[in-house]
């Protein structure tokens, strides 16, 4: 049960999502021809941020008329009957409308905000969208009804760039914390009997779980946009944006998927020549790995170590890698793929004291990450903008904020084997 002053703070964190829906979809919102279910998708999200509204405004009334606060849904959800699809037929076609859409792209270039009167007739079609939802527009602290899409492209983006998401399980939850579980594979074959009617034993080698747990970290961003730069360029400003906290979505997960990696210990490949080098790379997929995960397997190395790899020849002078069948480029080992990342996203190791260890160390994991790890994610990407807190309205500024939470957890220790190729100085 929440206190007074804690459905307040939430309050006033749904207000500032329904103040910031306005802004979190500029680029969308000023371009034509969009789309039946990107506006339906904008009007769900913010019908559903209403009714939390809604709901947190009886819980605190209750509150304050009693000194008990009223239970509230989980997580500031809509109270029950309210669903994300409780929207009037009416009001799905009024947002489909081009009477809608154009009021739209005119009140992103002016500026407009519910807090302010109607300027003209062909704006109050946005008005009407906001008394159907439920009230009357709440001044600064509401939001028009926007085709809010900014999430959708950011995930678009993020194919663009190297990312690791493609080498682990990747699930989204609920919670910030929980557990899945796993079993421990056995290891013994059934129990032979003395006789056709002998007891069966039910001591040995008994079905085991270990429970695998993961905690979600919160990652945030904020930046500073001039109102007068957004107002003359809004569909590339944003664009810009949502690049931006694409590529720091990016370089964040890649981060907590490292780290789960390098949880394993790396041996060295301590190569004397190139056919040394080929037998101690390929004893990797014939050897550490289990028989079930080495044909999944994959490589996962950075430029120095698919530059080292790439130059590795045999004694008849045949690479060690051979050509994709799709791209022509050496990027496969075995006819297991390779992915390589950037040496600054993927740094070497380097040891500078002098001795037998001085050198570079390339990074060198193979394995399966799917059976790894798993990446946890909550809500994706969060974005939103403000023009009044934070300072933004001294500066006559718009502030983006870009929050993720995020974690990573190991499953299968045996699925991944980490290895560091050494070339001493």
């Amino acid at each position: 049960m929440k206190t007074i002053n804690e459905i307040r703070e939430e309050m006033t964190n749904v207000r500032a999502s329904l103040t910031a829906a306005a802004h979190d979809a500029l680029a969308l919102g000023s371009k034509e021809g969009v789309t039946v279910k990107e506006l339906t998708a904008a009007n769900e999200k913010t019908a559903l941020l209403r009714a939390q509204l809604d709901a947190l405004t009886n819980a605190l009334k209750e509150a304050e008329a009693t000194g008990k606060p009223k239970d509230t849904p989980a997580d500031g959800g809509a109270p029950a009957g309210k669903g994300e699809k409780g929207m009037t037929l009416a009001l799905r076609a009024k947002l489909k409308s081009p009477e809608y859409i154009r009021a739209w792209g005119k009140m992103v270039r002016t500026g407009l905000r519910p807090d302010k009167p109607c300027p003209s007739d062909d704006m109050r079609v946005l008005y009407d969208a906001l008394t159907e939802v439920g009230g009357t527009p709440e001044g600064a602290d509401g939001g028009f009804l926007v085709p809010e899409d900014v999430d959708h492209t950011i995930h678009e983006l993020l194919r663009d760039f190297n990312s690791m998401r493609s080498l682990v399980t990747v699930e989204t939850v609920n919670t910030n914390k929980g557990s899945r579980v796993r079993d421990n594979a056995p290891t013994k074959g059934l129990v032979e009997l003395e006789a056709e009617l002998g007891e069966i034993d039910d001591s040995d080698d008994q079905p085991s779980f270990v429970p695998v747990s993961y905690s979600l970290r919160k990652f945030a961003l904020i930046i500073e946009m001039s109102r007068e730069l957004l107002n003359d360029n809004v569909a590339n400003l944003m664009g810009y944006v949502a690049r931006w906290y694409a590529k720091k979505q990016t370089i964040t997960e890649n981060k907590l998927i490292t780290a789960l990696l390098n949880l394993q210990t790396a041996q060295n490949i301590t190569p004397e020549d190139d056919e040394d080098a080929i037998r101690k790379i390929r004893s990797i997929l014939n050897l550490a790995l289990d028989p079930a995960i080495s044909p999944t397997a994959m490589i996962v190395t950075n430029q120095s170590g698919l530059d080292y790899l790439d130059s590795i020849v045999d004694g008849n002078g045949r690479p060690l890698l051979t050509e994709s069948p799709t791209t022509g480029a050496p990027m496969l080992l075995r006819t297991r793929p390779i992915m390589a990342f950037s040496d600054v996203q993927l740094p070497n190791r380097v040891v500078t004291t002098p001795g037998a260890t001085k050198g570079t160390y390339f990074p060198l994991y193979v394995g399966d990450g799917m059976q790894y790890g798993t990446l946890f994610e909550r809500q994706g990407l969060e974005f939103v903008t403000t023009d009044i807190g934070a300072g933004a309205f001294e500066k006559d500024s718009v502030k983006a904020r870009g929050i993720t939470r995020l974690g990573a957890s190991r499953f299968d220790a045996d699925a991944m084997v980490r290895r560091e190729i050494f070339i001493a100085d």
